[in-house]
């Protein structure tokens, strides 16, 4: 018959051998899953968000990737190489002018200045524009910041018009060059305008020596809110090994204690 030291032993051995059995076969710990969830406006003209996903597998790079306190940069390539289901967008609508100054209507223009000297270009800017990996800016995990590199909006139009006996052509050409600046947490929309004209009358031709320039800005700012924070800390289950070193360790102070209890009794 087995004494209390032996049973204790077979016990252990017994206990071992079933945690290494668990071991050796697949266990997937509980999956860490984490959504993250970002939006921006641009005041009245529109605005976006970011939003992405933390599973276990990819929990290390992106601690990683946000390590420490403070102000972390991270690109949209960044975040697509340690996250999934990544996912930015936003629409910008923006400024529009109503026309020239009256300085700009050229002598014996006609009573009606052509369709294009009221109509504002595009002010328009979406995922399509992008020109470089966007750029966002994290504080303690919220996004405060946000960089884009846009294209530019170009309008040309060439307008002719004949209004009358005096006025026997009226002819135009006009560029407009858009601009949309987003660096932060303010935006710049800023417009140039190049117009030149003819006007051909009874008497002779007048042309613009020059081309006329105008410039129209607007500036604005970019509120940012968080609505769903990124967690970073795991919740995932202890491996197998770390199972086993903790079994082993409370059954060895258990036979510790027992064999120490059998060697006091008389």
């Amino acid at each position: 018959m087995l004494n209390i030291p032996q049973r204790i032993a077979a016990i252990t051995a017994s206990a071992i051998l079933g945690v290494l059995a668990l071991e050796s076969k697949p266990v997937k710990a509980a999956e860490f899953y984490d959504h993250a969830e970002f939006g921006f406006t641009f005041e009245q003209f529109g605005g976006g968000n970011l939003s992405f996903n933390v599973a276990d597998d990819n929990l290390n790079q992106i601690q990683t990737l946000f390590a420490g306190d403070g102000v972390k940069q991270v690109s949209l390539e960044e975040l697509k190489s340690v996250a999934s289901d990544v996912k930015f967008d936003f629409d910008y609508q923006g400024y529009a002018y109503s026309g020239f100054p009256s300085s700009f209507l050229p002598p014996f223009a006609p009573p009606d200045p052509p369709p294009s000297l009221h109509i504002g270009g595009s002010g328009s800017w979406t995922e399509a524009k992008l020109i470089s990996d966007p750029i966002f800016t994290f504080n303690s995990n919220e996004l405060v910041g946000l960089e884009l590199k846009l294209s530019t909006n170009t309008n040309s139009t060439n307008y002719s018009s004949y209004p009358g006996i005096m006025r026997l052509a009226f002819r135009e050409t006009y560029v407009e060059s858009n601009n949309l600046f987003i660096n932060g947490e303010q935006f710049n929309q800023h417009i140039d305008v190049y117009y030149r004209y003819c006007t051909d009358t009874m008497i002779g031709t007048y042309c613009n020596p020059t081309v006329l320039t105008h410039s129209y800005d607007y500036t604005g700012e970019i509120d940012f809110t968080t609505d769903d924070p990124l967690e970073l800390t795991s919740k995932s289950v202890p491996e197998p090994s770390t199972l086993t070193s903790l079994c082993l360790l409370g059954l060895g102070l258990i036979l510790k204690r027992n064999v120490n209890s059998s060697e006091e009794k008389p």
